[in-house]
């Protein structure tokens, strides 16, 4: 048994081998030699593959920034070419950054960042120049935007477009500007009276079917409620421009064709004969044509004035608030309440009201922009003529009436919404118009 004893001796243990082991298996601790060695391999190795990466990626200061603006030592603009690789334009991936640093114009950084070194430039120049790092680099503008964190995500910005190069492809970007003033080369009065027949005569012509209101035989009854907001629309117009934009007055004489025009048009919509709607409806088409071109030769006069235009929107106001009671009603005059199908009646007939509204109101603003812009109510017919967009947008296959709580939609609340803005703007515009 003594054969498999250990012979006595040195301990194992107190060998310096055993002591660096650690105390796993010495007992002892870390040698400060490795922990240093171990440092050092870590640094190395992080220099190593920074180096590596920047060699094939590069770096910071090779990027041109956005905030700087390529100018001629001359003072003139860039060309469109310089523009573009500078801004991410389409020349931007097929030459490197560093290529427009090697050309004669001059790349100007922040303000902030020039140095305070600087010297007169040369006699009969105007551009002062800065001496940074022994190269002299001229200085006309700097463009100083919101600084922005870099990247591709980053939008390019557009330089402004000197006079020397308005000539070029170069787009400029310009801030937001309201809505273009929709002018006509020819006389006042034509777009409007234009707009007016138009919305009347595709009901008779364009419409299959024609006008329905006086069929013996009702097909269709949605259409006949449209063709009846239409039409009240179309009554309101006429008079107001046989009474008031025709003539400079009260004391004027009326244009025997406007007169005609608005007689013909109070025939009773559902009047079948002896006279029928249609015949007297295409009369008044007729007078109105004949009115249009008397506008074209000079004969007759429309005139622009604001005591013109604010009746006729004081009677679309009144016809879009009648609109709005019957969308938002719930019970009818006797108490009973609206029924499903009375309700697509009422939402019909709105529908007439805001789409021929809508077209007269945008040739009104073509014929009258001068004046409306002189009372600065042109962005108020704009956002009329927006509600009434809304409006026109809505349609939907059956006009359901449900309950406003509901997972269901009332098409009359809806479509309520658009008319009450539309009503809003008009009583604003009248206001304005009126001081």
């Amino acid at each position: 048994m003594k054969f498999f004893e250990k012979k006595p001796g040195k301990n194992e243990s107190d060998s310096p081998e055993m002591q660096d082991m650690g105390p796993e298996i010495g007992g002892g601790k870390f040698s400060p030699r490795r922990v240093v060695i171990g440092v050092v391999a870590t640094v190395a190795l992080l220099w190593i593959v920074s180096t590596m990466i920047g060699f094939f990626m590069p770096s910071a200061s090779r990027q041109v920034s956005t905030n700087e603006l390529i100018i001629d030592n001359s003072g003139a603009g860039v060309s469109d070419q310089d523009a573009h690789s500078v801004t991410g334009g389409p020349d931007a991936s097929e030459s490197s950054p560093m290529d427009s640093l090697q050309d004669t114009k001059s790349i100007v950084p922040h303000s902030s960042e020039i140095p305070a070194q600087t010297a007169q430039g040369p006699p009969g120049s105007d551009t002062p120049d800065v001496t940074t790092h022994g190269t002299k680099e001229s200085i006309t503008q700097t463009l100083e935007p919101p600084q922005q964190a870099p990247g591709p995500s980053t939008p390019p910005i557009t330089l402004p477009v000197p006079e020397s190069s308005k000539d070029s492809d170069t787009e400029v970007e310009t801030p937001h500007t309201p809505m273009a003033p929709v002018t006509s080369d020819r006389p006042p009065g034509i777009a409007t009276t234009e707009a007016m027949i138009e919305v009347l005569e595709y009901e008779l012509k364009g419409r299959w079917w024609g006008w329905r209101v006086n069929d013996l035989i009702q097909i269709t009854d949605n259409v006949q409620h449209y063709q009846l907001g239409v039409l009240e629309v179309f009554r309101r117009s006429v008079v107001a421009l046989a009474e008031r934009m025709s003539r400079t007055g009260s004391t004027a004489s009326y244009i025997t064709n406007l007169e005609d025009a608005m007689n013909w048009i109070m025939v009773k919509a559902d009047a079948y004969w002896f006279p029928s709607a249609e015949s007297k409806y295409k009369e008044t088409i007729k007078d109105m044509r004949v009115y249009v071109n008397m506008l074209e030769r000079g004969t007759a006069n429309f005139y622009t004035r604001t005591d013109n235009l604010i009746p006729l929107l004081a009677s679309f106001e009144d016809l879009l608030g009648s609109c709005d009671e019957n969308l938002l009603k719930t019970k009818e005059a006797d108490g009973k309440k609206v029924s499903f199908f009375k309700g697509d009646d009422y939402f019909y007939y709105t529908k007439g009201v805001i789409d021929s509204m809508h077209v007269i109101l945008e040739a009104v603003r073509t014929d009258y922009y001068k004046t409306l812009e002189a009372r600065r109510s042109v962005e108020i017919i704009d956002h009329a003529l927006i509600s009434l967009h809304h409006g026109k947008e809505i349609n939907p296959w059956i006009v359901l009436d449900s309950d406003l709580g509901s997972i269901f939609a009332n098409h009359r609340s809806n479509l309520a919404g658009p008319v009450s803005h539309a009503r809003f703007h008009l009583g604003l515009m009248i206001r304005a118009l009126s001081t």
